[in-house]
């Protein structure tokens, strides 16, 4: 334990570029890209456009984007290196309709090309065509050996397909076996329309499914036996950080499962959080207890969160008192190099 918390410090005084890496050096592991054919598929799948202008998946609204909006976005927020992503609902609003496969691969050549015009500014997690299971097998080897991504973007369920339920085994199984690093969006869940009551999504659904999906992944046993890669959740882990003691304990209990608690509470405090929308002071304080500085990472979220709320999710942990300047260093840039071992390599580091 002590030997990762000294590897995780000193990956921060890594040289970038051929000189130590900046203490302000930033790196965002949560930002998104809405190019336009994707948004038209989004359209011609049914979606709803409010306004004539608006564009509206499942109870959120999308907002536009545009490349040299996000370079600018970067640079007015002190962003030096951005990992791409697709955000909910991914391509699970096709339902397993083969343009879905077509579709991810063009999302997915597209941000390859981003990283090749900005190579020492973006990098990025493949999208894949789930629920079809075959298919995105073969779009992961894809897009590690050919597009050299950074790892591979995950939903915390594919069309009511939970981490954890069988039906995805095979794709766990697969990053465990290559040991790709991934990065998993919240979606909404099948009933968000009943349990919504006419709250956009990202407000509650969106950390609650989180926290449903890291549960299913214990109850399941999935990510005991496919443990060989690191997982990243978004939103200082839904509200699992608050939930983790009462899962573990009830868990334990014969009727509820009888499962082991250390085994719950260990695993629970093994993954990666992202800060986008969890940098208050009681949030920062309890992501510290509960995972520690080592599995924290920034994320802005944009577009999705408007510039100047991003830049305050960045501002936040620094300026909040939680943390040491060691410490912000580390979360600025130090963990995700150490997880993320290909845009180590990009950047020089």
């Amino acid at each position: 334990m002590y030997l990762h918390r000294y590897a995780q410090l000193f990956s921060s005084l890594l040289p970038l570029g051929g000189a130590a890496i900046p203490p302000s050096y930033t790196i965002d592991i949560h930002s998104h890209i809405i190019p336009d054919f994707y948004r038209e598929a989004m359209i011609n799948s049914g979606y709803e456009l409010r306004n004539e202008s608006v564009l509206w998946a499942d109870g959120t609204p999308i907002p536009e984007w545009t490349i040299q909006e996000h370079l600018s976005s970067m640079d007015a927020n002190g962003i030096d290196y951005s990992v791409l992503s697709i955000s909910a609902p991914g391509v699970a609003f096709l339902h397993g309709n083969p343009i879905a496969v077509d579709l991810s691969r063009r999302v997915n050549e597209y941000m390859h090309n981003l990283t090749l015009l900005h190579p020492k500014r973006l990098g990025a997690f493949c999208l894949l065509p789930l629920p079809n299971v075959e298919a995105s097998l073969v779009e992961i080897d894809y897009c590690i050996d050919k597009l050299n991504f950074a790892g591979v973007g995950l939903f915390t369920n594919h069309d009511g397909h939970y981490l954890g339920d069988a039906h995805l085994d095979p794709i766990l199984e697969r990053l465990h076996e290559r040991n790709i690093p991934v990065f998993v969006h919240p979606t909404v869940p099948k009933c968000w329309h009943t349990v919504s009551h006419g709250i956009v999504p990202p407000m509650l659904e969106f950390p609650f499914d989180t926290t449903r999906a890291i549960v299913n992944l214990f109850f399941s046993g999935a990510r005991k036996r496919f443990s060989n890669f690191t997982m990243v959740f978004c939103h200082g882990g839904g509200v699992l950080p608050y939930l983790a003691d009462r899962v573990a304990t009830l868990s334990a209990i014969p009727r509820f499962g009888g499962f082991d608690r250390k085994e719950a509470e260990t695993q629970f405090r093994s993954y990666h959080f992202d800060l986008a929308s969890a940098t208050s002071v009681s949030q920062l304080a309890a992501l510290k207890e509960f995972v520690g500085v080592d599995k924290l990472l920034v994320g802005t979220d944009f577009p999705f969160v408007p510039g100047p709320r991003g830049k305050a999710f960045i501002q936040g942990f620094q300026e909040d008192g939680v943390f040491t300047d060691q410490e912000v260093r580390r979360i600025k840039h130090g963990n995700v190099l150490g997880i993320l071992p290909r845009v180590k390599a990009k950047i020089g580091a």
